[in-house]
């Protein structure tokens, strides 16, 4: 959630008023986001931690790929650097990270996925066949 200058909103201290979004979106949401804007923030940082986590995976698991090593190097670290930010930002709060619980959705389609190096491997090869059209545009390296 990108806010305004109010950010970080503090409970009780900014309403839906004070909070300024790049698109349109439910002021209801807006609303709930901020009634539970420390479970937000903890959510916050478990996706930045799960992004940096997953670009070092792929790392590991496709070192061979031209360019790819290094562009998720580039990616775990910006990850890393925002999952900082958002650590910092709990602590001022007294909040902690805790341990996460996981989404259903996300579960879900983990479920559909193929497991292991080569079934991963196959996974990214029938991608790149149905995005051949895409070839040139799209660089690991950019």
């Amino acid at each position: 959630m990108r806010t305004g200058p109010s950010c970080p909103v503090s409970p009780g201290r900014a309403t839906s008023a004070d909070v300024q979004l790049l698109c349109e979106t439910s002021p209801a949401w807006v609303k709930l986001a901020l009634e539970c804007f420390d479970q937000v923030l903890v959510d916050h940082a478990h996706c930045e931690k799960k992004a940096a986590a997953h670009a070092l995976s792929m790392l590991a698991a496709f070192p061979d790929v031209p360019g790819l090593p290094r562009a998720m190097a580039r990616l775990a670290r910006e990850e890393a650097g925002h999952l900082a930010k958002v650590l910092a930002l709990l602590e001022s709060r007294g909040l902690s990270l805790g341990r996460d619980g996981g989404d259903p959705y996300a579960k879900g389609l983990q479920e559909l996925m193929r497991h292991g190096s080569r079934e991963r491997r196959l996974e990214t090869k029938t991608r790149q066949q149905r995005t051949k059209g895409l070839r040139g545009k799209v660089r690991w390296d950019g």
